[in-house]
């Protein structure tokens, strides 16, 4: 019974996997690598949680819940709007800095359009984030227009990190190197959408990514200096997409 509940788990997981690679997995006719399986449950995980909520950029250090959109690198991604908050233009503010309070204190902020906020008041807080007042949002039709948008706070006012962490923002575009000294990829992007900070590896002369966990295990060295990553991957995961 485990081994048909296994084969029924291993069946679900494999839903997240492009159609080819799921395909030629299939055709093995053999279990995955529990280490395989782990990081495709860390997947189904994020789709469940991006089902129900509203998925939110981020850029600030390992271990907050992120997914980023690059600006450029003179400004670091601070928080997201959430939409409005009662109808008198307040908004829900989602804030992703180490002290979620201090959001307000990096002002000002800007938009991907390039909008500026000069004041930001928190009135209240809220289920994972705060209510707030922004300069120039005087109605809840003000508020609702900025659903989603994420702001930026300009690099330079920014707090410096200690050693282990890192703003998501540095991370984008170092190369990516197994503990063999093979290149695995670049780093295209940093998400999390619950279930773990993850880095989004392109591959070399592959259209598909893959999803790699940002942990200690399976990423113990980023060597800024060098501007790589030195990767220790769970068993299977980047074979599982050649």
């Amino acid at each position: 019974s485990q081994i048909i509940m296994f084969t029924l788990l291993q069946q679900l997981l494999l839903q997240v996997l492009p159609r080819q690679v799921r395909r030629q997995l299939l055709q093995q006719r053999r279990l995955l690598p529990l280490s395989l399986l782990h990081v495709l449950l860390q997947l189904c995980l994020a789709r469940a949680f991006c089902a129900g909520q509203t998925a939110f950029f981020a850029g600030f250090p390992r271990g907050t819940p992120a997914k980023e959109t690059i600006m450029s690198n003179d400004k670091i991604i601070v928080g997201a709007i959430g939409g409005a908050f009662g109808v008198h233009g307040e908004v829900r503010l989602k804030s992703f800095c180490a002290d979620p309070a201090a959001i307000a204190e990096y002002v000002p902020l800007t938009t991907e359009t390039g909008k500026t906020i000069q004041q930001v008041v928190l009135t209240g807080q809220t289920k994972n984030g705060f209510t707030a007042r922004l300069d120039g949002v005087v109605s809840k039709e003000d508020a609702d227009a900025l659903r989603n948008v994420s702001l930026y706070a300009a690099r330079d006012v920014m707090p410096s990190l200690p050693d282990d962490e890192f703003y998501y923002t540095d991370l984008i575009g170092l190369t990516v190197m197994d503990t063999g000294g093979a290149t695995l990829g670049t780093v295209k992007n940093v998400m999390d959408h619950g279930a773990g900070d993850l880095l989004e590896i392109a591959r070399p002369g592959q259209s598909d990514t893959t999803l790699l966990p940002f942990t200690k295990s399976a990423v113990p060295t980023v060597d800024m200096t060098a501007g790589r990553i030195i990767a220790d991957p769970p068993e299977g995961l980047f074979e599982a997409q050649e």
